[in-house]
């Protein structure tokens, strides 16, 4: 507030605030994205042991069988 009071001479400084805030929150928002993979391909993953009976069942599939993007998600897992 107080650069905003100072007016036009802090312009520069308030730009580089924001653009830091926003580097931050991009950071921010791919590590939830990186989060939201591994508990979507986690909730994949018990579903299909459940409804197969076992984790092996799941781990046995054929790479066919399991959804593209699941397979992405857990593809960037074990990187």
């Amino acid at each position: 507030m107080q650069w905003y009071q100072q007016g036009d001479e802090t312009l520069k400084q308030r730009q580089e605030l924001f653009q830091n805030c926003r580097t931050s929150v991009l950071e921010q928002m791919e590590q939830l994205q990186r989060t939201l993979e591994i508990v979507e391909y986690k909730c994949w993953y018990y579903e299909a042991a459940t409804s197969l009976g076992s984790e092996q069942a799941v781990i046995d599939l054929p790479e066919d069988q399991i959804p593209a993007r699941i397979r992405g998600y857990r593809d960037r897992l074990e990187v």
